[in-house]
């Protein structure tokens, strides 16, 4: 069982009325495709330059061996990327909520690890790499105007948001199982959202994160990345999706086409890095909107990593 000191809730049951009234957050997400209202974006004023040697001084060598993608990084560029997702955002009339930057962390760009809401409760994960714990502080704020918060113990292990898929109206959540989200982590989310009914499958994979490898499609499909995926972790998956379409070896890998995000069911954000995969949505019925992510991805990550729903409806 957990203790009191591992999950720790408010609980104001506040009305959407009285929310904007005391300046409160609306928060709902049932899944990964509903028409998206507001969003966690950051104003990467913060981001720096990064050469190869600097990504080698924080990253473990075998863990950047698995990285194609790995750098440089020029922080003019991460901001011109960026904005241009706030542009698409603005356009779709989604609000945008930025956390507060924090002079240290440099990866707070991707503000979909420390935190990922589920149904109407905001659950504030563990981060597992040192130089990304400066990156929780700056969603003090946020998280004092959400209702409902469920917040991991540092002591009890590490869960990322980029693990967390949300599917089939929220009874499902699938939860990615490698180095940044533990068994003891995931367990402890699994106690919180079983409450509400919902199923949690563990998906091993060997990417960064899930999104990294796996892409749920609104159609029931879904998209992976080869090699990324053991096998016995897409017989898991056969059945809860209609059909497993396997991505080109090379976007998938190199540029992360599986790290696309959605504004609604039939609008998708993707990489314009991964031409083949593009034409599979679109060959599928979807609009996608194309932008230059090729900075992000050198981070090792790309629009979904980036962006954190508060609000899908």
């Amino acid at each position: 069982m957990y203790q009191p000191a591992d999950i720790i809730a408010y609980w104001r049951h506040a009305t959407a009325t009285d929310n904007e009234e005391a300046g409160m957050l609306n928060i709902r997400v049932l899944d990964e495709f509903a028409t998206l209202r507001s969003v966690i974006l950051h104003h990467p004023e913060n981001a720096i330059d990064l050469t190869a040697e600097e990504f080698e001084k924080v990253v473990p060598p075998d863990e950047l061996r698995e990285h194609p993608e790995t750098g440089p990084v020029s922080k003019a560029r991460v901001k011109e990327q960026h904005a241009r997702l706030h542009e698409l955002f603005d356009r779709f009339g989604v609000a945008v909520q930025p956390p507060d930057p924090h002079p240290m962390a440099f990866c707070q760009v991707f503000t979909r690890d420390p935190c990922f809401v589920i149904g109407d409760t905001l659950f504030m994960g563990a981060l597992r790499d040192s130089h990304r714990l400066p990156e929780t502080a700056g969603l003090d704020r946020l998280r004092a105007q959400v209702d409902q918060v469920a917040a991991l113990s540092s002591e009890t292990g590490t869960i990322e948001g980029g693990d967390i898929f949300i599917l089939q109206g929220g009874r499902l959540v699938l939860v990615g199982m490698n180095r940044h989200s533990t068994e003891a982590a995931v367990r402890w989310l699994a106690s919180i959202v079983e409450l509400s009914g919902a199923r949690v499958v563990r998906v091993p994979h060997r990417a960064l994160h899930l999104d990294c490898c796996l892409a749920p499609l609104p159609n029931g499909e879904a998209l992976f990345t080869p090699g990324k995926l053991p096998d016995t972790s897409l017989e898991m998956l056969r059945p809860l999706f209609g059909r497993l379409r396997m991505l080109d070896e090379l976007e998938g890998m190199r540029h992360l086409a599986a790290n696309i995000f959605w504004l609604d069911p039939e609008n998708v954000v993707s990489s314009r890095a991964n031409p083949k995969t593009n034409e599979v949505l679109r060959s599928l019925g979807y609009h996608v909107h194309t932008l230059d992510f090729s900075d992000l991805v050198a981070m090792w990550g790309s629009v979904r990593c980036v962006t954190c729903p508060l609000e899908r409806e």
